[in-house]
């Protein structure tokens, strides 16, 4: 019996002895309580003792030690061996005493509705259509998307020879670019043609009757340097300049690009005397010679005989000619008759008739002692009226002169007792290349 009591004694003498204290604010106690943080210590061979929230195991002969402060669900545990141990979650403590979990909350960024540093724009949503992208810049011409409202097009390229130029719009002639299919900014291919100057791919994007040689618009000296130029011209009206700078002012002729494989320079009465200058002179003068408003030589004689030519300038030179149309016209009055006999031909350009009544109106070139061909080699029967007109007997003859030349020439003449003579250009024209 009183060995139970003297143990019993020693049980409450450990369990009561140490120092009673509490801690503040830091939470820290020897076998103490704080708040509701309980500490227990026991010893002995057996049983154990719990206190609070801590136990101890009486038999393993170790101890824990817990606590815990307020809200605050970390437990730091001691071990026997010295370490410690902590489990439950951070807290942290702000300057107004307030406490706060550690969760992680997400900066600025683009889409956020909020213009940041670094951001142009941030209109929150992710339509690449309105005036903001989704990446925050502005919407721009070259970015790729098509701006509703403002752009027709954008192809994010700086090629203006597709479908959307730089303007982010389809290629237009008034646009300010070489766009689409143009050879020049803004004419050439389904635009205007160029003026002189102008960078061409062919004389199609030329205008004002130039033609493309070496890639730019130009007026040439002939239809053959045209042709040459450019193989794929067409027949139809095209500016030359004869002389270049010199003193025949460039001007509009037709082109053949058909006969013979093209190139041939048509020359009308019209352009013969306004433009190339030609000349009418004579060997043998008539009392009645000149042109008419039309530019159309003509002479007439009232007995005897009389022999011209007609010389035109053209000065790029020519091998060969061809009459197109061609007519001549009687030029007889009081009953008197104009006559050509296939019995005698021109063969001089110093005479022009054969004395007793006959003449011939004929061409070549005038560096040449004589005609090339004439209306007497020809015909098939003769002619012999007052004011007839007769077709050229060979209109689909090509002529070659025995070298290049630079002077066309027409002679013609008449001999005998009538009043007669001739227009030796009444219609047509004469394509010299």
């Amino acid at each position: 019996m009183l060995e139970w009591v003297f143990g019993f004694s020693l049980i409450c003498a450990a369990a009561c002895s140490g120092d009673d204290s509490t801690t503040g604010a830091s939470g820290s106690e020897s076998d103490s309580t704080t708040g509701g943080s309980t500490s227990g210590t026991s010893g002995g061979a057996s049983g154990f003792t719990t206190s609070g929230g801590g136990e101890t195991d009486g038999g393993s002969g170790s101890a824990t030690s817990a606590s815990s402060t307020g809200a605050d669900t970390t437990t730091t545990a001691s071990t026997s061996d010295g370490t410690a141990t902590s489990t439950g979650n951070p807290t942290t403590s702000d300057s107004d005493g307030t406490s706060s979990t550690g969760v992680a909350t997400g900066g600025p960024s683009c889409g956020d509705g909020l213009v940041d540093d670094g951001e142009e724009c941030d209109d929150g949503n992710d339509d690449e259509t309105d005036a903001c992208l989704s990446s925050c810049v502005a919407a721009s011409c070259g970015d790729g998307f098509v701006q509703a409202g403002v752009e027709t097009c954008d192809d994010g390229n700086d090629d203006n020879t597709d479908a959307c130029t730089t303007l982010c719009a389809a290629p237009a002639c008034d646009d300010g670019l070489l766009s689409g299919d143009e050879s020049d900014v803004d004419c050439g291919g389904s635009c205007d043609p160029c003026d002189l100057g102008g960078v061409c791919n062919n004389s199609n994007d030329c205008g004002g009757g130039g033609v493309c040689q070496a890639g730019v618009c130009a007026i040439l000296a002939s239809c053959k340097a045209i042709k040459e130029a450019d193989p794929g011209t067409e027949s139809g009206m095209y500016t030359i300049d004869v002389d270049g700078d010199a003193d025949i002012e460039a001007f509009q002729v037709f082109c053949d690009m058909d006969t013979d494989g093209g190139g041939f320079t048509e020359l009308t009465p019209m352009i013969a005397c306004t433009n190339l200058n030609a000349i009418m002179a004579f060997d043998v003068q008539a009392p009645v010679s000149g042109l008419d408003n039309e530019c159309r030589p003509y002479t007439q004689d009232a007995a005897g005989g009389h022999s011209y030519h007609y010389t035109i300038p053209f000065p790029p030179g020519f091998t060969e000619f061809y009459l197109h149309e061609y007519k001549i016209k009687a030029n007889s009055t009081n009953g008197n008759t104009s006559d050509i006999y296939t019995s005698w031909y021109q063969t001089l350009w110093t005479l022009a008739y054969k004395t007793g009544g006959t003449g011939d109106v004929s061409f070549g070139a005038a560096e040449e002692m004589g005609p090339v061909t004439s209306y007497a080699r020809l015909i098939p029967a003769n002619i012999d009226c007052q004011n007839c007109e007769s077709d050229w007997p060979g209109m689909a003859t090509v002529y070659m002169t025995a070298a290049e030349s630079k002077q066309l020439r027409i002679g013609w003449g008449e001999h005998g007792g009538q009043v007669e003579g001739w227009f030796p250009w009444w219609a047509g024209t004469i394509r010299v290349r």
